[in-house]
């Protein structure tokens, strides 16, 4: 995974597929770029192929940490499969996806 902060807004790139056996690691990365400054995540998800109920569960914990700060999770590069389940998830009502 790469990790990249710019201000207020962090990059993340994810090499591999968010499931429970790295949600974990994902989430502690994460924490340790975590603090009030930090309104908007972006997480680019070209090399994803499968996010778990583990991983979607972590997604919505991020977007409820950046509600806190008026931030917004945004969903970059997602395939057609993924992008489909969280339209029908709803998600797309909580998290920016393109």
């Amino acid at each position: 995974m790469k990790v990249e902060r710019k201000n207020d807004t962090l990059y993340i790139c994810s090499e591999a597929d968010i499931t429970a056996a790295n949600t974990e690691d994902f989430r502690s990365q994460i924490l340790k770029e975590m603090d009030d400054s930090l309104k908007f995540v972006e997480l680019d998800l070209k090399s994803v192929e499968l996010i778990d109920s583990t991983g979607i569960s972590l997604l919505i914990s991020i977007q409820n940490s950046l509600n806190k700060a008026e931030g917004k999770l945004k969903i970059l590069n997602s395939s057609d499969n993924i992008s489909y389940m969280f339209k029908v998830m709803r998600l797309n009502h909580h998290f920016e996806i393109s």
